[in-house]
């Protein structure tokens, strides 16, 4: 009997991958033998494509498969037609291999418990990654708070309200507009979101500002071109605008109704 386990080495000594067909390599193993092959999983196909990687080792002859996480996508299939899929392993792949040959075949889905040395690395390694996004997030709230000051200060109600008149197509126009020239962080935009409401902007304006402000961004467009092409960058911008303002009007209509 052959099976496939998800590695993210080539030998029995590596350690076994989380996730079906982003693993670096499939050891397809005779559990008769213990002789085994490895594959790499691009050579079977891209690791972003799991279904074509699985239709590979399939066809090796593989009855089962083990592997720390796979997709109800491609394991209800695989359970359906008899084949047994192991999920939610760790550890080497030597030991995990063991394990199941010490297990009836008959079992369909069993963990094997991870060790309590690779607990506290994933412990760590995940209080490490948590720190760094805080880290990362802390120039945005600033600038938050002086985007309020900024906003406050130098934009009034009057200056605010000679550009939008509250004519749904001319505001959602206005709003697509400044928003595609002002580009910025996503966070951002719901405090000037939240400004403009205040002072009496329509949500027609709102709405399309903030659809903009994340998708568009003119100032890049240059950038853009140089990259994808005059056509599409064009083609792009010029649809986004235009959906931006769909957008502000179908949700202010929504909205107006309930």
């Amino acid at each position: 009997m052959k099976i496939a386990v998800a590695a993210k080495g080539r030998d029995l000594d590596s350690e076994t991958c989380g996730r079906f067909g982003f693993c670096p390599y499939i050891l397809v193993i005779d559990l008769e033998t213990m002789e085994y092959e490895a594959i790499p999983t691009e050579s079977l196909g891209k690791r972003e494509e799991p279904a074509k990687v699985l239709a590979s080792i399939l066809g090796l002859g593989v009855e089962a498969i083990i592997v720390g996480f796979m997709s109800p996508r491609l394991l209800a299939p695989l359970t359906g037609k008899g084949f047994d899929v192991v999920t939610g392993v760790s550890g080497k792949v030597g030991e995990v291999v063991e394990a199941y040959r010490k297990k009836k075949l008959g079992s369909a889905i069993f963990e094997i418990p991870a060790s309590r040395k690779k607990t506290r690395q994933e412990i760590r390694w995940a209080l490490r990654t948590t720190g760094k996004e805080f880290l990362s997030i802390i120039p945005v709230l600033v600038s938050v708070i002086l985007l309020v000051g900024l906003c406050e200060t130098f934009i009034n109600r009057k200056f605010l309200l000679s550009i939008f008149s509250g004519h749904p197509l001319k505001d959602s126009f206005m709003g697509a507009l400044w928003g595609s020239i002002l580009i910025g962080n996503p966070v951002n935009s719901y405090v000037i979101g939240d400004m403009l409401l205040k002072n009496g902007v329509s949500l027609y304006a709102v709405a399309a500002f903030l659809t903009t402000w994340v998708t568009v961004g003119l100032i890049q467009l240059p950038v853009e071109i140089e990259t994808l092409g005059v056509r599409f960058a064009i083609s792009r911008t010029l649809a986004s605008i235009v959906v931006s303002i769909l957008v502000a009007i179908i949700t202010t209509v929504i909205i107006g109704a309930f």
